[in-house]
This record gives structure tokens, C-alpha cells and sequence, in this order.
């Protein structure tokens, strides 16, 4: 008795295949995982003077990123300064033009800060989205470009240094895609 099961003819122009390999060589099997990343302006390398604008290494690069998410953080305000919003331009994920900025990833809308004079919260509410659907996935993100701006594109003078009452905090949570057992 013959014991291999093959189709007649090709389906949907996948070739014919004995029983054997049909079992040993099951479909890759992926999965979504999360990862959070806390970017602060403190932590900043010397080498860039303002905390509006640097760049933020990631330690363990992130590969075949799918979804890029902003959930929360902080501002630095002063009242008479401090516009409705502030545009996030991080260089690496930007997908939308918002007023005279070239690109954004986020606008972020600034809010009195609970029982802080100097900080304000950062509300997720955009204009358009707050997920960032990257197709096709980012390959590998090794760091993230920051830059704050106002409304009219300039940069956010939060001064320069590293006092603390001039820094912000930005939280990202990145998913990828990645295959049963593979490492980080």
C-alpha cells in the first residue's frame, strides 16, 4: 500500500509534496512582542547641547518593527512660552507634515501639569493617529533623532544643559514582529 499523500496536481501553484515534507517543515511561526522605551533629554550624550534636539541611542537595536506607539511623558513649560502643542519630529518615524515643520511623527498637546509649575503633561491626542503603522517594517532602528518644535517649525528653547527643570521624557512603546525563539 502506498502511504504518501500527495495531491493530483499543484494547488493554488504550490508543487506537490510527499507526507514527509508536510511535517517536517511547518510554516514560520512569528510573533508580536512589545518593547518599551523611555527616552529622557537628560540622559542625552554631551555632545548635544539642547535638549530639543538629539539623538537617543537604543541599546538593543529593534528589528522588523511594525508599530511605533507614543503612550505618554512630560514637557518643560513656562506659561508665557508654552504654545497649544509642540511638534515631535523624530527623523526615523516621521510619516505626516504639521504646519511649517517638514515632518512630524507626533503632535503632542500640552496640558497644565498636576501640581507641577515646571512641567506639563503630555497628552496623546493628535491630529491624525497615534499608532504609526510602519509598512513596510523598519529593518532595524538603532536610535531615535529627536526634535521638539513649535508651530512654526523652529526649535523649542527649553535653554541648554542639563538642569533638570529643562528636560522631558518621552515614552514609545515599538512592536515587532519576530519568530518563535529568536533573541532580542
Amino acid at each position: 500500500m502506498n502511504t504518501k499523500i500527495q495531491p493530483s496536481r499543484p494547488v493554488l501553484g504550490i508543487p506537490p509534496r510527499t507526507t514527509s515534507e508536510w511535517i517536517d517543515t511547518p510554516p514560520p511561526k512569528q510573533r508580536e512582542r512589545n518593547y518599551f522605551i523611555c527616552v529622557e533629554s537628560i540622559k542625552r550624550a554631551p555632545v548635544y547641547p539642547s535638549p530639543a534636539e538629539y539623538r537617543f541611542p537604543i541599546l538593543q537595536p529593534l528589528r522588523d518593527v511594525i508599530r511605533v506607539e507614543l503612550v505618554g511623558g512630560t514637557l518643560p513649560s513656562t506659561p508665557a512660552t508654552t504654545p497649544p502643542y509642540v511638534i515631535l519630529d523624530v527623523n526615523e518615524l516621521n510619516h505626516m507634515d504639521v504646519g511649517s515643520a517638514n515632518g512630524a511623527f507626533n503632535v503632542l498637546f500640552t496640558a497644565p501639569g498636576a501640581g507641577s509649575s515646571t512641567h506639563s503633561i503630555v497628552q496623546t491626542q493628535m491630529t491624525q493617529t497615534t499608532t504609526l503603522i510602519c509598512q513596510p517594517s523598519i529593518p532595524r532602528l538603532n536610535y531615535l533623532s529627536i526634535a521638539l518644535r513649535a508651530p512654526d517649525g523652529t526649535l523649542m528653547d527649553y535653554g541648554t544643559g542639563f538642569d533638570p527643570s529643562n528636560q522631558h521624557m518621552l515614552m514609545f512603546k515599538f512592536t515587532v514582529l519576530e519568530a518563535f525563539g529568536q533573541l532580542p
